[in-house]
């Protein structure tokens, strides 16, 4: 597979493009629509690996159960109240975008929840916590 290269299937056509930003030839609502799957993607990805973090400091739970784990590790104060705050807003979007069909999210609220994440990260690298490193690159 190269960047360019398609694949015609029975119902569309597949291309594949080198990075998650659409192609500048891309008609503009194509385009629309790829920054927003992709934006759906992040927020997803942002969601398990807030599901990793809390799996590394209580072990396992449900997944249903996450904000309320996180609402009692701040009770505790296992993670300060602006910790607490970041997962519960990525958990909460990310929550929509997995339940909702066709849901996606605007720039400023991925520029929010990408605030949001690195103030988790950062939090994280201080504690030392292990996690997984698909977690720490994003």
């Amino acid at each position: 597979i190269r960047a360019g290269m398609y694949i015609d299937t029975p119902y569309e056509r597949v291309y594949f493009h080198p990075s998650a930003e659409p192609p500048a030839n891309v008609p503009q609502e194509l385009k629309r629509r790829i920054v927003e799957l992709n934006s759906a993607d992040e927020t997803v990805r942002m969601g398990r690996c807030v599901r990793g973090i809390l799996h590394a400091l209580i072990g396992d739970f449900y997944e249903e159960e996450i904000p309320s784990r996180i609402k009692e590790l701040a009770r505790q104060r296992k993670i300060p109240p602006q910790i607490e705050k970041c997962m519960l807003n990525i958990t909460q979007w990310r929550n929509k975008i997995e339940h909702t069909f066709g849901y996606s999210i605007s720039s400023s609220i991925l520029q929010s929840l990408r605030e949001d994440y690195a103030n988790v990260k950062q939090w994280v690298q201080k504690r030392k916590l292990l996690i997984s490193n698909e977690c720490m690159e994003m």
